[in-house]
């Protein structure tokens, strides 16, 4: 059993794990293709079947065998602690547990629940072409003197990019923007209040 410590609520926490795609990227040699199939070291299964109840998010995976369906467990219990959630990650057969990338699941969260807080509220949405970012960050930049501007950029093949800037300063930014290579790029502006 693996245990990743979030910091934040426990409803946040069990939404994203729904979110069954975005956080099966998460492991290593899981790969989710743009037409959605799943691919584990390079062979196919499905997901028939999700489980979510207060405290536990199930996936079951399969794919035909000769021998009948070879399945997947992922399980995943969210325990309440302190100011945030410990994730207990458990999976059958056990050695899936080793794969699973902490960093990359923490980064895939934090992109959630920006998209999650991005698209509930924006200031502003637009589609641009991709030469067009550098103008983008620069206007956004020069306008958040006394705010926090928030931008984030996706891409058709499911790349995204999510910077923050204060003060005239960039002080975050998730993802690289040289994965979105697709034209045009889909921009979602937010000004967010200071905390």
């Amino acid at each position: 059993m693996i245990t990743i410590t979030l910091s934040s609520d426990k409803f946040a926490v069990l939404h994203f794990l729904q979110e069954h795609k975005r956080v099966l990227r998460s492991f290593r040699n899981i790969t989710i293709t743009k037409d959605e199939r799943i691919l584990i070291k390079d062979r196919e299964y499905h997901l028939i079947k999700k489980e979510v109840t207060l405290f536990d998010v199930i996936y079951t995976l399969a794919r035909p065998s000769i021998l009948g369906k070879n399945t997947l467990v992922f399980r995943f219990s969210v325990l309440p602690k302190n100011s945030g959630c410990t994730i207990s990650v458990s999976t059958k057969p056990e050695k899936f547990e080793n794969e699973i990338d902490e960093k990359k699941f923490m980064e895939e969260f934090s992109i959630f629940q920006t998209e999650v807080l991005a698209v509930a509220k924006p200031i502003l949405t637009m589609s641009v072409p991709r030469d067009k970012i550098p103008e983008i960050i620069e206007l956004a930049i020069s306008r958040s003197l006394g705010n926090i501007i928030l931008l984030w950029f996706s891409s058709k093949d499911y790349k995204y990019v999510r910077v923050k800037v204060k003060n005239g300063e960039l002080v975050e930014k998730i993802g690289d923007f040289e994965d979105i290579s697709t034209d045009p790029v889909n921009v979602i502006v937010k000004q967010l209040a200071e905390t």
